[in-house]
């Protein structure tokens, strides 16, 4: 169910962002990030070196098992469903256990999460928008960004994800685990 606090906001609101004079979703760089860049090759290379040695049925049935725990339970239902969009209410221990889980995906933490996800939302809004968020510079290009850039905007709107979540010490301790 919705939170009745956020459905005032309208269906189209990006909750998160502070939205000012002067911001744009255009004028920026998608810049090389070295960390992300290692974490996304390190898992490839690991996959394609190690697996082919350690696998079993256990370790896949396992993997299958990890892998529906993060990303649905944790990054679709905790991250995406509860966090950005709040479409569902829960005991605040619930989230966290949700959100925790999403954690272990290894993207970034809760607030990371939130603010590109806005960001993409809003941009995408606009009469027009970056390249990087709209997705516009083909299968290749857009692979190459996504797994190994960062957008860096001139003029990106302010973050504040709100009561609840900026100011819950526990989502301030979730930080990325690559």
């Amino acid at each position: 169910m919705l939170d009745p606090s956020d459905a005032q906001a309208g269906p189209y609101k990006v909750n998160s962002l502070v939205i000012t004079p002067g911001v744009d979703p255009i004028a920026g760089s998608a810049c090389w990030d070295a960390g992300r860049t290692a974490w996304n090759i390190g898992l490839l290379l690991g996959a394609l070196v190690l697996g082919p040695i350690y696998v079993t049925w256990d370790a896949f049935i396992l993997f299958v098992l990890l892998l529906e725990l993060t990303m649905c339970v944790g990054h679709s239902v905790g991250f995406h469903r509860r966090l950005i969009h709040r479409t569902f209410r829960c005991k605040k221990w619930v989230e966290r256990i949700l959100v925790w889980f999403g954690v272990l995906v290894g993207m970034h933490g809760p607030f990371w999460v939130i603010r590109s996800h806005d960001i993409q939302d809003w941009a995408q809004r606009q009469p027009d928008c970056h390249p990087f968020l709209k997705h516009g510079r083909g299968f290749l290009m857009d692979g190459w960004w996504n797994l190994c850039c960062r957008l860096e905007l001139e003029r990106p709107p302010g973050f504040d994800p709100g009561p609840g979540i900026g100011d819950d010490p526990f989502y301030k301790r979730q930080v990325s685990l690559g």
